[in-house]
């Protein structure tokens, strides 16, 4: 049973998904994690002492991070979107008061 609720949720998420915003979005992934690797890799070795893939590793570490995370954002329901909606606009309306107070602490220091 629960095999076939997620080959059934695989091919409703894929039905119902954007494929070509999908696609733009890998292609961007991996022009970004191939160009992090070809500009930094160099520079991190011989200037700042670090291991050649440091840039590239972190890079990497966070486009697949954000790869899962857009995936699983873009399978909620939209149900469940609107019940927490406020909240969630809430969340980011302080969030983005906090990071002027931030910069307003960081020049004041």
């Amino acid at each position: 049973m629960l095999k076939n609720f997620f080959k059934d949720g695989i091919k409703n998420y894929w039905r119902n998904i954007d494929k070509a915003i999908f696609v733009s979005f890998l292609m961007l992934f991996i022009l970004g994690v191939f160009f992090s690797f070809a500009s930094t890799s160099t520079l991190a070795g011989e200037r700042l002492n670090k291991d050649y893939y440091f840039f590239f590793s972190k890079h990497l570490i966070f486009a697949i991070s954000s790869i899962f995370l857009m995936i699983l954002i873009s399978s909620v329901q939209i149900n469940f979107l609107k019940k927490f909606l406020i909240l969630v606009f809430i969340f980011a309306l302080i969030s983005l008061i906090l990071v002027f107070f931030f910069i307003f602490l960081v020049k004041v220091s």
